[in-house]
């Protein structure tokens, strides 16, 4: 006998399922030897969570710079922001932030 699980019912249904051929089975021939009864659990697909994205802001993206600035790459900090056109972080316009920032990162 094989019992296939199926994830995507609610369990107390899958119980209800299983109990009643569980009953069927074992009331249907008592005279038969009982073979070794298998069980397979179908799982659903899982669905990962998407790791959630932290919007940029420019709180992050400053505190990038200054480390990196701090850490001997001001030169390459100034060179990021003049890239962009921009010659201050405080004159980047936020749609532009998570760019600088991923660049930023990549110093």
């Amino acid at each position: 006998m094989i019992i296939t699980i199926d994830t995507s019912n609610t369990p107390a249904h899958e119980l209800r399922r299983i109990g009643n051929m569980l009953i069927f089975f074992v009331s249907d021939e008592p005279q038969r030897a009982q073979p070794q009864a298998q069980v397979q659990v179908q799982d659903e697909p899982q669905v990962q969570d998407e790791p959630q994205v932290q919007p940029v802001d420019l709180p992050m993206v400053r505190a990038l710079l200054a480390e990196l600035s701090r850490t001997g790459k001001k030169e390459a900090v100034q060179q990021l922001l003049t890239s962009f056109g921009y010659d201050k972080l405080t004159s980047v316009p936020s749609n532009k932030l998570a760019e600088i920032y991923e660049k930023g990162k990549q110093l």
